[in-house]
């Protein structure tokens, strides 16, 4: 399979054009991004046969294949965005939503960066909405927990539910995965309070195992 963008790269054409937050990767914790007032988004088409030639092998993040439905091509200026994108950078378009750059390109008239992106909230089903909490500890020892991001789109996909038996006293205890939109910084002192009010303890931490994947967290539910 190929990818042909439907997207025309005259940089003259700026019908439907949308103005975005381009943020690279490295900045993806802060969000500071730079704003980009004429980029366009076009349907992905794919055809069989061999990748073009618009298509660069180095700056390709393989889907054995597959193309996502969330896939999306974005056409952005050169004089909007002076250094090329790069893989795992993140478009931010008019309605908030989180397009992860997976391809890209110079078009052929050297006016436009073209890249496919996809829509992870959607392709990976991030139904839930999650708080992430932080605590603080005052000169007295007092520990109050505050919002540190609130409304991140996730998913929790309840692990295991595990009886324990302490001595005769029965307790159970449920480990979660939690799969981020973006990456958050997660430590000791953070805990998550999901959609239905149930508060997760960190356990541990994974990144981006590969570009397109999501950072996730195993977690405890507290009782």
């Amino acid at each position: 399979m190929g990818v042909k963008p439907i997207i025309s790269s005259d940089a003259t054409v700026i019908d439907g054009s949308e103005t975005v937050r381009f943020i690279r990767r490295k900045n993806l914790r802060d969000g500071q991004g730079t704003v980009i007032t004429h980029a366009l988004r076009r349907p992905i088409q794919t055809i069989e046969g061999t990748r073009g030639k618009g298509w660069a092998v180095k700056n390709i993040v393989h889907s054995d294949g597959v193309y996502a439905a969330t896939d999306m091509c974005w056409s952005i200026p050169f004089e909007e965005l002076t250094e090329e994108p790069g893989l795992g950078d993140v478009i931010v378009d008019s309605k908030s939503q989180r397009w992860t750059v997976l391809e890209f390109h110079a078009a052929t008239l050297k006016s436009r960066w073209i890249c496919r992106a996809r829509e992870l909230a959607i392709a990976e089903g991030l139904e839930d909405l999650i708080i992430v909490l932080r605590r603080t500890e005052d000169a007295n020892g007092g520990i109050t927990w505050s919002v540190e991001h609130a409304n991140l789109r996730a998913r929790i996909q309840l692990d295991e539910t595990k009886v324990e038996n302490n001595d005769g006293l029965l307790s159970t205890k449920r480990t979660v995965t939690i799969f981020f939109e973006t990456e958050v910084e997660l430590d000791h002192s953070r805990r998550i309070r999901g959609t239905n009010g149930a508060l997760y303890r960190i356990v541990s931490v994974a990144g981006y195992p590969r570009l397109g994947e999501l950072m996730t967290a195993k977690c405890e539910v507290v009782e």
